[in-house]
């Protein structure tokens, strides 16, 4: 009975060893990889060296030594099974604080295990010859490690596994059936380091590796891969127990057997290549399906809205075409000049604003051709120094007979006396600008108010258009910056809209290496926020290009 479990041991050490350096190889970038491959070291060290002190049958003094390296390698297994747990929930951020003083408690318990207090010596006890006694510091070590650290992550799963749906709760599913099985078979052991005798650990090892195992594999290739998984678990047992056989004989049976086990690890490297190299086309397949169906929805949309905007661009061109040909038939016909001139000059300025408007939309579809050249992508021959408060007030002023119109206050405030200066090209920033106070005016009632903040954080200065207008529904806000997108209540509110004004904005901010969000409440208003670097002398690599000041 003790050659069989003594031999199980080593199995179970050379599994994890072999298990443990794959997944590593597999990918050494990962840190759950990384983790994997710590926690599978611990365990073959703790197996390892069990499997000495189970061979020692005769010295004591050897015996302690062996029984000290088995408690070093079980003193590290709590905290890198508690650190691996969280980066399978993705919690290793959130939890840095707890991670770090693990580990210092873990450091602790590596330097403690070095005294007698922490394994006073061996003892016999059952058909084991030796076999370690623990001191009284290992209790607080059984505390730490299997109540808090084990513990806590059983919490951590269990609470991920109420929460989490479909695949993912399968997965973890198989994460804390194989840590109960594990962790509640090693708990075997602990009796008998205090002379107790009442559960014997046989076969522990053989619940401890599998379901560990099992539930990496699991998670790692999410249930897609477990034809994978399967083999290589299967091919790694396989292997090990022809090794184990092989060094129970002897002459020319051990080399018959050894060539088998030999001829078995290669057929094994060459069928999970295979079945690796299958998985990965099928997922590659399956990605580029899920690609290819979100682009096509995102295409959907993308025509949906250019086709509502040239039903919209269409009726507008119509609109001031036939407002002007109607003016300019009376100019010619000379109907015009029977007209008092108060009447005439109104025709005559509705003949200056629709002209204004057909020119806006002109200008609007040259610029939804022109997007896709980087038409506002900032330039190096053309960057100039820009003061942005001034750039805001000659905006504002420009807008100041619709703000007076309107009835509307738009109150301009900065933080700081002397505001730091941009590299830019002014042109575009104020085409930026002027749609985002042309926003705030049009959807903001009479009496209504605008506040335009500007403020220096850190290496950017930071911009902000408040106003109390309508607002924009939640749901709506993330596409807004696409091209032809507009708010469901602003084209009920005003049908004229090309839906490219927020399009540009976000094109002209991120050409000049800003960026440019809202937040915004329905009935109650809306805030554009836009960060600018501030002018440097250093060189400013972005993207794929250099402003060399």
């Amino acid at each position: 009975m003790l050659d069989i479990y003594t031999w199980s041991v080593l199995i179970v050490a050379v599994f994890f060893t072999v298990f443990g350096s794959f997944s590593y190889l597999r990918n050494r970038k990962e840190l759950m990889n990384k983790l994997f491959a710590l926690l599978s070291l611990a365990f073959a060290m703790w197996s390892y060296t069990w499997f000495a002190l189970l061979l020692t049958r005769e010295n004591e003094q050897i015996a302690f030594l062996w029984a000290r390296l088995l408690n070093i390698g079980a003193i590290f297994i709590p905290i890198f099974y508690f650190h691996w747990v969280l980066s399978l929930l993705d919690l290793h951020k959130k939890k840095k604080i707890l991670v770090i003083s693990g580990y210092l408690v873990t450091l602790l318990f590596f330097v403690l295990s070095f005294s007698d207090k922490y394994v006073t010596g061996v003892h016999s006890i059952l058909s084991f010859p030796f076999w370690p006694t623990a001191g009284p510091l290992y209790k607080w070590f059984l505390i730490f490690g299997y109540l808090c650290m084990v513990g806590y992550s059983l919490y951590l799963l269990f609470k991920a596994f109420n929460k989490s749906e479909g695949e993912k709760k399968y997965q973890i599913g198989y994460v804390i059936i194989g840590s109960l099985m594990g962790f509640g078979g090693g708990a075997m052991n602990f009796p008998l380091m205090y002379n107790i005798d009442i559960i014997p650990p046989f076969g522990v090892f053989a619940i401890i590796a599998c379901p560990l195992i099992l539930s990496y594999a699991v998670i790692k290739y999410h249930l897609m891969n477990t034809k994978v998984a399967t083999v290589e678990i299967l091919s790694a047992l396989i292997s090990a127990v022809l090794l184990v056989d092989a060094l129970l004989s002897s002459g020319t049976e051990f080399y018959l057997k050894f060539g088998l086990f030999i001829g078995v690890v290669i057929f094994s490297i060459i069928l999970i290549h295979s079945v690796l190299k299958e998985t990965r086309s099928r997922e590659k397949i399956i990605k580029l399906a899920k690609s290819l169906k979100k682009a096509n929805i995102e295409l959907q949309k993308l025509d949906k809205a250019k086709s509502e905007f040239i039903s919209i661009a269409s009726h507008q061109l119509r609109t001031p075409v036939s407002v002007i040909k109607g003016i300019t038939s009376m100019m010619i016909e000379g109907d015009l000049e029977k007209f008092p001139i108060e009447k005439k000059n109104r025709f005559i300025e509705g003949l200056w604003n629709k002209s204004c408007k057909l020119e806006n939309i002109i200008n609007d579809i040259l610029n939804a051709t022109e997007m896709t050249n980087f038409k506002y992508r900032v330039k190096k021959e053309k960057a100039e120094l820009i003061d942005l408060e001034e750039l805001i007030k000659k905006t504002i002023s420009d807008f100041q007979s619709i703000i007076k119109k309107k009835g509307v206050d738009v109150i301009l405030k900065k933080s700081i006396k002397s505001l730091p200066r941009i590299n830019g090209q002014k042109q575009y920033l104020q085409e930026a600008f002027s749609n985002l106070i042309d926003n705030a005016i049009k959807y903001t009632s009479s009496k209504g108010k605008i506040v335009i903040s500007i403020t220096k954080k850190e290496n950017n200065v930071i911009i902000s258009i408040e106003d109390n207008g309508i607002g924009i529904p939640k749901e709506e806000i993330p596409g807004l910056f696409i091209k032809f997108i507009r708010g469901s209540n602003a084209r009920e509110m005003y049908t004229d809209g090309s839906g490219l004004g927020l399009f540009i904005v976000r094109e002209v901010i991120e050409g000049h290496y800003g960026k440019v969000w809202m937040e915004s409440e329905l009935n109650k208003g809306t805030t554009f926020f836009i960060s600018l670097p501030i002018h440097s002398s250093k060189k400013i690599n972005v993207k794929n290009h250099i402003i060399n000041d």
